[in-house]
């Protein structure tokens, strides 16, 4: 097989066609490893060139491309020798053509009875409708600025949604902190209602030492009488003594029978029994009332300790309540200024939304009349497309 053969082959114009596109992609990797330095971009670039320059050494073997023979199509060709011949041959074929068409063109205008006039009015149409093709630079701008105004607008829309979003989370948190807040008062009411009791407590307390004290008065009293009775019978017993000492003294045992005198002596020791016996139960009952008066001021003393520590108790009470209420009237004072806030951003999200809203409208009106210019310049567009084309065919006939 020769070469010119194989060169003209499918099998070598399919390798060309693969060569074309693999040689294609390695020399453009090795651009670009080279031009982002890339590590290994010098042996890329190589491998790029290298095959770039063996893409050329295999397309010098294509044969040129061969001009077909449109004789065979359009038999007019025949005959023609030479470029110069060629351009010559048009160029009058042209010139006797474009007389044709000036004389029918001339024929048609005075046909259809077009003067100069109308001629020059055409010709001023054509001029304003220049002029109004190239303020249609202006619509362009009036897009872009409406693409820009859009973009302006969506992103309104997203500082919109999260400004929307931060105000729920607000709203959250003060919801929260209006819970707290309930919490906080329900526990303050507990604490004060818990005062109150132990207010009462205290106070029922007070009573009962002031009772306690005057029974302990009465008691006092009580044991000071007893104590001057004690003291009163055992005079009266020391007279009795003293007077049945005197008595026994004064018996003259010797005129007394001794069965009589036995009878009053009988008589006077269980007189003595009997005071003794008196005397002693008073003197055990007194003992016992001086014991349980002893220990009478142990418990006053006692009960007054309590009593201070209850009053300290109440004084620590006193200042966690006053430290309460004060955090609740801050927290109350925070509460108060987060609403007030809260309120001012409600109007300004109320304010913002109705400028957006009129910002909306706006925007679709714009739309609407850009939609109703643009048909109306399609419109313009087809009637000058027209005209253009029936000119074109004029000329070509």
């Amino acid at each position: 097989m020769k070469m010119s053969q194989f060169v003209q082959g499918k099998k070598f114009k399919n390798f060309m066609t693969k060569l074309y596109g693999w040689g294609a992609s390695v020399v453009i990797l090795g651009a670009l490893f080279k031009i982002e330095h890339f590590k290994g971009a010098s042996i890329m670039l190589m491998a790029g060139l290298g095959t770039e320059a063996l893409i050329f050494f295999f397309s010098a073997f294509e044969p040129p491309h061969v001009e077909p023979d449109w004789t065979l199509v359009y038999p007019e060709l025949a005959g023609m020798a030479g470029e110069d011949f060629m351009i010559e041959n048009q160029s009058h074929s042209r010139d006797k053509r474009g007389d044709a068409v000036s004389q029918e063109l001339d024929k048609m205008l005075a046909e259809a009875k077009i003067g100069p006039e109308l001629i020059d009015s055409l010709g001023k149409s054509f001029h304003s409708l220049s002029e109004n093709t190239s303020k249609l630079s202006d619509i362009t701008n009036a897009t872009v600025a409406t693409n820009e105004y859009v973009d302006n607008v969506k992103q309104a829309s997203k500082s919109v949604d999260q400004l929307s979003n931060t105000y729920q989370k607000t709203a959250q948190e003060l919801t929260k902190e209006i819970s707290v807040s309930e919490n906080y008062y329900n526990n303050l009411k507990s604490a004060s209602d818990s005062a109150q009791i132990m207010s009462s407590s205290f106070n029922k307390n007070a009573e009962t030492i002031h009772k306690t004290v005057d029974a302990t008065d009465g008691f006092v009293n009580s044991i000071n009488a007893a104590t001057s009775s004690v003291n009163e019978l055992k005079l009266r017993y020391q007279k009795s003594t003293d007077s049945l000492t005197k008595a026994s003294d004064a018996i003259d045992f010797s005129e007394v029978d001794n069965k009589t005198f036995i009878e009053q002596l009988q008589k006077v020791s269980k007189n003595l029994s009997a005071l003794n016996a008196v005397y002693e139960l008073q003197l055990q009952g007194s003992s016992e009332q001086l014991e349980k008066t002893n220990l009478i001021p142990t418990s006053i003393d006692q009960f007054l300790k309590s009593l201070d520590s209850s009053t300290d108790f109440n004084k620590k009470l006193k200042d966690n309540m006053v430290a309460l209420n004060t955090a609740y009237e801050q927290q109350l004072a925070g509460t108060s200024g987060q609403v007030e806030k809260t309120k001012v951003l409600q109007e300004g999200m109320a304010r913002f939304i109705d400028n957006l809203k009129v910002s909306a409208e706006n925007t679709q009106n714009f739309q609407q009349e850009l939609h109703s210019l643009t048909k109306n310049i399609t419109a313009l567009n087809n009637v000058y497309g027209n005209m253009l084309s029936a000119m074109n065919v004029n000329t070509n006939k």
